[in-house]
């Protein structure tokens, strides 16, 4: 029985952190638990286990007799997670072109990016971004970091709703991120460690300029 309700709980945290994560819950409204209870179709307990989590987590705020209200993240956090994942990034592509598994992994992102064009012929803002996400997540995994790669997940969660709107406000940062994404790749494929870490740099600065002019 307990095993079922961690089970439960664990379900409930995904699935509410997913609809906080695509912009699918209104942060201006308070949420009830009762709304969660029907969206979900779930009971209250692993509704409630999952809702401390993300409490937690500074994804939302319960406040009694008013309900759940989303958290938005502040330009200052949202810059501070941007610097955060410039080191993580950083440090992970550097071990990852010094790797025996180099190819590998260029073959990997090779595949993410014309999944990124298919998005994009779509005009599927929600794909693209979930693509981008995932690409730079690929980078970090080479870091074989267990901490590293949580805390990226963690960062990615947070951020994803800021790049949604971004690519939304300006659809042509979307073309100019693939373009970023795909001058990366070439320069791994050459295994020039320092231009491929430049342009990672570039690519991140470019998405924090974006975020400051939202």
């Amino acid at each position: 029985m307990q095993k079922q309700k961690m089970y439960l709980k664990d379900i409930a945290y995904e699935k509410i952190k997913e609809k906080v994560v695509l912009g699918e819950i209104n942060s201006s409204n308070y949420l009830s638990e009762n709304e969660l209870v029907r969206m979900l179709n779930m009971s209250r307990t692993p509704i409630r286990a999952a809702l401390q989590r993300l409490e937690n987590e500074g994804y939302l705020k319960v406040f009694p007799n008013l309900g759940i209200k989303i958290e938005d993240l502040s330009i200052k956090d949202a810059l501070n997670l941007h610097e955060y994942r410039n080191v993580i990034e950083c440090f992970s592509l550097k071990k990852l072109l010094n790797s025996s598994q180099a190819n590998a992994y260029c073959e990997l992102l090779e595949v993410n990016i014309n999944k990124q064009k298919e998005a994009i012929s779509k005009y599927d803002i929600t794909a693209f971004m979930k693509l981008d996400t995932e690409l730079h997540e690929i980078i970090v995994s080479a870091s074989d970091n267990s901490l590293f790669i949580q805390q990226m997940s963690s960062v990615t969660d947070r951020l994803f709703l800021h790049g949604l709107k971004i690519f939304e406000k300006n659809p042509s940062r979307i073309e100019e991120s693939l373009y970023e994404h795909e001058e990366l790749l070439n320069f791994m494929k050459q295994k020039d460690i320092e231009k491929s870490i430049l342009c990672l740099e570039n690519h991140l600065t470019n998405g924090r300029d974006s975020l400051l002019k939202m």
